[in-house]
């Protein structure tokens, strides 16, 4: 992280006297649709991990060939 320059992973932000750069821009952009990526992925395995906390597990039935 520290060779690119990048700080913590948290978004810069602008004041009124001192505007964000290019590189800070691009930084939050980058920033913002990986949060959105996590919040995609969280959301479509929601349903599964709801149903599977609150249904009580069925023993699987064994099959012998």
């Amino acid at each position: 992280m520290n060779s690119r320059d990048t700080k913590n992973g948290i978004q810069d932000k602008a004041t009124e006297n001192n505007p964000l750069t290019r590189l800070q821009l691009q930084r939050n952009k980058a920033h913002a649709g990986h949060i959105l990526q996590a919040m995609a992925y969280n959301l479509k395995r929601l349903p599964r991990l709801y149903v599977e906390r609150h249904l009580p597990r069925q023993p699987q039935a064994s099959c012998v060939f």
